[in-house]
């Protein structure tokens, strides 16, 4: 199974299309509403107060925010906040290596173990950086 097509990516809207695409694939519908939380969440509430932030929202709904703030802003970054970048990078390198170990049946979204890591806000921190140490051996010929 491929949820990128990694070769039709030619500009930074095709990008974030498909990378919007590819967490509404993983995260399911609950995304969008967390999303819509976590935004909600944000106008409210000074950054003085983010510690009291829903503890239900996981990373990805701030990266499917970031990705509509990013079409919002006509495919581009605000460079003082260098924040954005490397959360946007956090979001190529996951997408990439879960990608990867799709295609190579390493994991699936069938499966109710990696579900259940996906979902869990505490769990996907770890599983993040797993996918990405699997797909480097993966993508090194290596049997995972």
């Amino acid at each position: 199974m491929k949820l990128i097509n990694w070769s039709e990516i030619k500009d930074v809207h095709s990008l974030v299309e498909s990378l919007t695409t590819f967490l509404k694939e993983v995260f399911g519908a609950k995304l969008e509403e967390e999303a819509r939380k976590l935004c909600d969440w944000s106008r409210i509430t000074p950054k003085s107060y983010e510690y009291l932030r829903p503890p239900n929202v996981r990373r990805a709904a701030k990266w499917y925010v970031l990705l509509q703030k990013l079409r919002k802003n006509g495919y581009s970054f605000d460079l003082r906040s260098s924040a954005e970048i490397e959360e946007f990078q956090r979001l190529l390198l996951f997408a990439y290596s879960h990608d990867i170990l799709m295609q190579s049946n390493v994991i699936s979204l069938s499966d109710s173990k990696i579900m259940g890591a996906l979902l869990n806000p505490d769990r996907f921190e770890s599983l993040m950086y797993e996918s990405l140490i699997a797909a480097n051996y993966v993508s090194s010929g290596f049997t995972v």
